[in-house]
């Protein structure tokens, strides 16, 4: 598979911006040029320039000339001075860097407004990875505009869509991958401390070592370009629309799980005192009373008087192969047998005489 062509941006603000920009792009720096830097003085004589002039200082006077000659003499503070692009080319990339680093600046010259705001453009072949500087000048419509000129998420993205188009896909170079996932993130981490362990890079030993990998394992996207390592996509698995009709789903266990829960609240209590047990309580008897007690009178039951009324009432007695009925007003409550809850037979009535 090709490397990506990588395009990236970045405003630039504050006063001297532009000439400390240059500075690096210039290798004007002697701090950057020592052991410590990233930059191999040793091949900084392959370096070149496509546009602009020769020194940072005279990139600065030009940057002034320019803003001087459509009338803007005094800016913000804090307003964005400079543009800076950066073009960089994958390892092992068969493009011939001189026509490839001209194309991306014709095509940044005609995105950014014009050929005029074009401040300088340095290719560096003493860094990790073959890469062009670009210092554009953010001069629209006779204004320093910077906002308009780069734009929101989407017209970034837009950019990077048409740099692809136009660019990266004539010379056979893919697009950057979008963001990564956590797993993938994870992955390109590892591949690329492996690919530092094998070339026995000198930041292994230096003093930042702990804050070079920790940036490695937060965003491992740039380096990846760097050493142009290549991180499949984890395969996703396509859920047909059969699985959603075959599978059961989480709504049945979730009611289970909640039934079960109901059935058994309130939760069950230990015990305090484990070790404590109830006796069980022995049956009452009664106790056989003391000689020479007195004894009381066995207490009759109650009787109820509307029950037996209307037991009375409805009782017939055969008496003699006779049906008689017989009235309460007959009765006599003195004759009541308790223990028969009933009374004995009564005599036949003699029928009364007619007149």
């Amino acid at each position: 598979m090709s490397g990506a062509g990588f395009l990236w941006l970045e405003k630039k603000t504050g006063f001297g911006i532009i000439r400390k920009a240059a500075k690096h792009n210039k290798r004007e720096i002697q701090a950057e040029m020592g052991a410590a830097g990233s930059i191999d003085p040793t091949r900084s004589h392959l370096n070149y320039a496509l546009v602009g002039p020769a020194t940072a200082g005279e990139v600065a006077h030009l940057a002034k000339d320019l803003m001087r000659a459509a009338g803007v003499v005094k800016n913000r503070k804090n307003g964005v001075m400079g543009i800076e692009v950066l073009f960089s080319l994958p390892h092992g990339h068969p493009v011939d860097d001189r026509v490839y680093f001209t194309a991306c600046v014709d095509w940044a010259a005609r995105y950014f407004g014009g050929a005029s705001n074009i401040l300088s453009a340095d290719v560096h072949h003493d860094e990790a990875q073959l890469h062009c500087h670009l210092l554009i000048l953010p001069l629209l419509e006779g204004k320093m505009n910077a906002s308009k000129m780069v734009g929101n998420t989407q017209k970034l993205e837009a950019m990077q869509d048409q740099f692809h188009a136009e660019v990266t896909q004539l010379y056979g170079l893919r697009k950057p991958g979008g963001r990564l996932s956590v797993t993938a993130k994870k992955a390109a981490a590892k591949a690329v401390l492996q690919r530092l362990r094998e070339t026995d890079d000198s930041a292994l030993q230096s003093a930042g070592w702990a804050n070079i990998r920790a940036g490695i394992e937060n965003e491992p996207g740039p380096w990846l370009l760097t050493f142009g390592i290549e991180i499949e996509a984890p395969a996703q698995k396509v859920k047909l629309f059969v699985d959603y009709v075959i599978s059961k789903g989480k709504g049945p266990a979730r009611e289970r799980s909640e039934r079960k829960t109901i059935e058994n609240w309130p939760p069950a209590k230990p015990n305090p005192l484990p070790l404590c047990r109830e006796l069980p309580k022995p049956p009452l008897s009664a106790a056989p009373p003391p000689p020479g007690a007195r004894q009381l009178p066995q207490r009759q039951p109650a009787i109820d008087l509307p029950e037996i009324e209307a037991q009375a009432e409805k009782e017939e007695h055969d008496l003699d192969g006779e049906t008689v009925r017989v009235r309460d007003d007959d009765l006599n409550p003195a004759l009541y047998d308790f223990s028969t809850g009933s009374w004995p037979p009564q005599p036949a009535a003699e029928p009364a005489l007619r007149r």
